[in-house]
């Protein structure tokens, strides 16, 4: 039972759910496929459309955020830990900040 509260904690540490965007990725594209091949058939044709419409959503927001996330220098960047920040992390602008002209008003 150790072993699977270790692997459930280890679940749910901040960031480690981006391990897991390309397994929803390939999960994604095996229901469009999925979707397709019924579609072909003319299985449940408008409920596999919208299948198809959510899950290929779900891919391109995945790959959106992935990109992004690698633009900014990926995710060990993004995760890092600053020097005196215990939860590591960028700046994530504020909505006071935004409203300062962009500068921080803390």
């Amino acid at each position: 039972m150790s072993l699977l509260n270790s692997a459930m904690d280890h679940l749910n540490q901040p960031g480690s759910g981006v391990k897991f965007i390309w397994f929803i990725q390939m999960v994604c594209v095996f229901i469009i496929g999925l979707c397709v091949t019924s579609i072909y058939n003319g299985l449940a044709v408008p409920h596999m459309i919208v299948l198809t419409f959510l899950s290929s959503g779900l891919f391109v927001s995945l790959y959106v955020f992935d990109t992004e996330i690698k633009g900014r220098g990926g995710w060990e960047k993004v995760f890092a830990k600053k020097d005196g920040d215990d939860e590591g992390g960028e700046d994530v602008p504020t909505r006071a900040s935004k409203d300062a002209g962009g500068k921080k008003t803390d």
